[in-house]
């Protein structure tokens, strides 16, 4: 997919990455780059996401991803060639993607572009974070104008591997007027947002229900998003048809816009299981949205949200931790209710922050 946006006054920026679908931290950030800048540049957008609302992230590849992956190539070069852009904001991860991601900066620095790499990246568990891969994507990312990070806990990390090149942190960040809700909650009810995955801990959260109503209990928990495949969700909701859990968990599929922002202003509590993650955004989308935080407390996790009062951790894979906490907070309603308004988002992760932290990045070229 290729847009622009035509402007005689503006100066024009590309941008290279996923757009959503699916849903996911990079695609996210991309969107939401792209509204910040939108007003000061003119937009070219190289979408490389297939555009397929499943993601199987932890499925093997196959000779059809390879043919992808060459035929994406093919076409950036072509948009590079055309690309009027003297900016390239160029998104990338440390997983198998970077491969590809190799041949976008040096095709784009081979053609004098500035380029703006902004990393999603983990520091440990994906294959370009150890030994030679390590050093390789180093090295590539020197080729960069300027790399963007995650937070300080990454630029402490990746300074020591990336050289010739300056590091800017800019969290994932939000726009805190989408989601601030309009009016006190008078009723308790939760939220999922994520991959229906066991390594995001939709499995432990199902089994937590199936504790919460063993023992009488009930609640209301919204689930905002799609498994891995068609089958994985058909045996996903099949397993809450057949426990009884069809009234407390609802199955909304994946949302955007004000569809999605609604359910967050709708629900008091955002209930976030990960095994593991990496500088989660969702967390900041509850905090915008004076959500009490009950979440797994995985470093990730806890680089956001450790210090703040509405916050409720358990240990990951623990779904009778995760069942007494829910318990307790159906047991004092307008206690929960309270609670959920001591939360707000982080300064460093709000829109304002970030588009003063992206203009002064891009405007030094």
């Amino acid at each position: 997919m290729l847009a622009a946006q035509a402007s005689k006054h503006r100066s024009c920026m590309a941008f290279v990455g996923p757009c959503p679908p699916p849903l996911g931290g990079v695609a996210m950030a991309n969107i939401s780059a792209q509204r910040l800048l939108g007003e000061e540049f003119q937009e070219e957008v190289f979408n490389t996401s297939r555009g397929e609302d499943r993601e199987d992230l932890y499925g093997k590849k196959g000779i059809s991803e390879i043919l992808v992956a060459f035929s994406l190539i093919a076409k950036y070069i072509g948009f590079v060639f055309s690309s009027k852009s003297k900016v390239f904001n160029i998104y990338v991860t440390s997983n198998l993607a970077f491969i590809r991601d190799i041949f976008f900066i040096i095709v784009a620095r081979a053609m004098g572009k500035k380029i703006v790499a902004h990393l999603h990246s983990k520091t440990s568990g994906e294959l370009f974070l150890s030994g030679f891969l390590l050093k390789l994507m180093g090295r590539i990312l020197g080729l960069c104008h300027t790399v963007i990070v995650l937070s300080d806990y990454h630029k402490a990390f990746f300074e020591r591997h990336i050289k010739g090149t300056s590091l800017v942190v800019l969290e994932n960040f939000v726009f805190v007027d989408d989601l601030k809700p309009e009016k006190k909650r008078t009723e308790l009810e939760f939220l999922y947002i994520g991959r229906l995955t066991r390594k995001k801990g939709f499995y432990d959260l199902l089994d937590a229900m199936d504790i919460l109503h063993r023992q009488g209990n009930s609640c209301v928990i919204n689930v905002i998003g799609a498994a891995e495949t068609d089958e994985k969700e058909a045996a996903l909701r099949e397993r809450i048809k057949s426990s009884g859990l069809s009234e407390m968990v609802r199955m909304h599929g994946l949302l955007s816009g004000e569809a999605k922002f609604s359910l967050f202003k709708r629900s008091a509590v955002l209930v976030f299981p990960s095994h593991f993650e990496n500088s989660p955004i969702v967390l900041k989308e509850g905090l915008a949205a004076e959500q009490l935080i009950v979440c797994s407390d995985i470093q990730a996790n806890m680089n956001i949200v450790g210090a703040l009062p509405a916050v409720m951790p358990f240990e990951p894979e623990q779904p009778e931790q995760l069942a007494a906490i829910i318990t307790g907070l159906l047991e004092d309603t307008e206690n929960t209710l309270q609670l959920s308004r001591k939360a707000s988002c982080p300064k460093q992760a709000t829109d304002t922050h970030a588009k003063m932290t992206l203009s002064r990045i891009v405007n030094a070229f």
